[in-house]
C-alpha cells in the first residue's frame, strides 16, 4: 500500500474543501441573485406601488434595497430608508419587548403599569391602580377601541397619555377582549420609562 495515497486524498480534500468556502465566499453577492425579478412579480400580483426590504444576518445588515414608488402618481422613489407605518404589526413588536423586559427581570407580567408609568391614570380609580402590563398586552382593560384618539396632528404620545383618562368603558375589566390602540401606546412609554430607550 502507498502510503502516500492517503496523504494525497487528504491534501486534495484540504484543497476542494478550500475551493469550496473560497467559492461560496465569491458567490455570497450573488445569494440575491434573482430576488430583484422576484420582489418586482410580486409587487405586480399584489398591486403594490411600493416597498423596502432588509436582511439582517448574524446582527449585520447583508441587503437593503426599495422598490416602486411611495405613493402612485408621484415620483418619490422608495428606498432602502423609506419608513413605512406597519399599523398593528408593531403590537407584536411591543409585545417581544415587553418579554426581553420580563427575561431581563426588569419588569412583570403582572406588574401594575402605574408602577412603570405614574402619571398613568384612567376615568376609573380602580383600573388605574390595577391595570397590568398583562391586561394591555390581552387587551382585557374593558376600555372602549377608541382609535379616533389618533387624529393626526394632536395624536403625539403625552395627548394620547393625557385622553386615556376620558376614556368610556365598554366591558367589566378581564371579563372579555376588548382592542386597544391607545393601550399599546401605553405598553410603548411603558418600554421606554424601564428600558432607558426609545
Amino acid at each position: 500500500m502507498d502510503i502516500l495515497s492517503p496523504v494525497k486524498r487528504l491534501v486534495l480534500y484540504g484543497v476542494v474543501c478550500c475551493v469550496a468556502v473560497d467559492s461560496s465566499t465569491v458567490l455570497g453577492d450573488d445569494r440575491f441573485a434573482g430576488s430583484d425579478q422576484y420582489i418586482q412579480a410580486a409587487m405586480e400580483k399584489w398591486r403594490v406601488p411600493g416597498l423596502a426590504i432588509a436582511v439582517v444576518k448574524d446582527g449585520k445588515l447583508v441587503l437593503a434595497r426599495g422598490y416602486g414608488v411611495c405613493e402612485l402618481g408621484k415620483n418619490r422613489n422608495v428606498t432602502e430608508d423609506t419608513a413605512f407605518p406597519i399599523a398593528s404589526c408593531a403590537k407584536s413588536i411591543t409585545a417581544a419587548c415587553v418579554a426581553m423586559l420580563v427575561e431581563e427581570g426588569k419588569a412583570r407580567w403582572d406588574d401594575p403599569v402605574v408602577k412603570h408609568l405614574p402619571g398613568f391614570e384612567l376615568s376609573d380609580t380602580y383600573l388605574t391602580t390595577h391595570i397590568t402590563l398583562r391586561d394591555l398586552l390581552c387587551h382585557r382593560t374593558g376600555l372602549q377601541r377608541c382609535d379616533l384618539m389618533f387624529d393626526g396632528a394632536n395624536s403625539g404620545t403625552s395627548e394620547i397619555l393625557r385622553r386615556l383618562k376620558y376614556l368610556p368603558l365598554a366591558a367589566e375589566f378581564r371579563t372579555t377582549l376588548t382592542y386597544s390602540n391607545p393601550m399599546n401606546v401605553v405598553l410603548c412609554e411603558v418600554v421606554a420609562s424601564v428600558s432607558g430607550q426609545p
